[in-house]
């Protein structure tokens, strides 16, 4: 074997020890995330005391439990709470004197992101779809308001609270590959690397810093003018 091919061995023997290190390295990231996710689980009350005690909740009616993102829903003539990180989707229309809500959930074999996949701590259990509520618009003699007045009220404040749980969720996502950066180690060598006469822009401020850019240790500081 020459030198060339002999080099060339090498380097295929090299290229195949980073490309199994490179795998190993994702499958347990991979499995890791997994097991994170699966460990995360929205609980809309921890014990009966926490439920709400609203009329509308004894009247049968949907109720929106704002500080618990919950929507408790009457089921079969019980008082259902479901979290709002349950819900796919919902929908209202109107057709002759009713007014229809429907609300979708996630269930095993529905996708709960881009990136999410199907994450259910016990899939095999017994799940709700979907549940359609109908109320008539028709104002009944002796009621202050129609009774179709609860459902819209709801399909508002539904999306409303999944909204805010959506965008919470994804800056908590954000944040997550965030690697939290070690304290500044000052090089007190005044030869170290500098950028000189920089600014920050967009401005945070209303008058532009100058200042110069100083490579450190195990990072960079950037250094207003009046200390230059």
């Amino acid at each position: 074997m020459t030198a060339e091919e002999k080099r060339r061995a090498h380097q295929k023997e090299l290229a195949d020890q980073v490309n199994e290190e490179a795998k190993r390295r994702l499958t347990e990231q991979k499995g890791e995330q997994q097991i994170q996710k699966s460990r995360k689980s929205n609980v809309s009350y921890k014990n009966g005391s926490q439920m709400p005690r609203e009329k509308d909740i004894r009247d049968m009616k949907i109720f929106i439990d704002k500080k618990y993102e919950t929507v408790v829903m009457p089921v079969f003539g019980i008082a259902t709470p479901f979290h709002i990180a349950t819900i796919k989707n919902i929908s209202s229309s109107v057709e002759g004197d009713w007014t229809y809500l429907r609300i979708n959930f996630y269930v095993p074999g529905s996708s709960l992101g881009r990136n999410e996949g199907n994450i259910f701590p016990n899939p095999d259990a017994t799940f709700v779809k979907e549940i359609t509520y109908r109320a008539s618009n028709l104002k009944a003699p002796g009621d202050p308001t129609v009774p179709s007045t609860n459902l819209q009220n709801a399909f508002r404040i539904i999306k409303e609270v999944q909204k805010r749980y959506k965008t919470r969720e994804a800056e908590e996502k954000e944040k997550e590959g965030i690697v939290k950066q070690d304290s500044l180690v000052i090089n007190l060598n005044r030869s170290n690397p500098k950028l000189k006469d920089l600014y920050i822009r967009p401005n945070i401020a209303q008058k532009r810093m100058q200042g110069s850019l100083e490579a450190h240790t195990n990072g960079e500081e950037k250094v207003p003018l009046t200390r230059n």
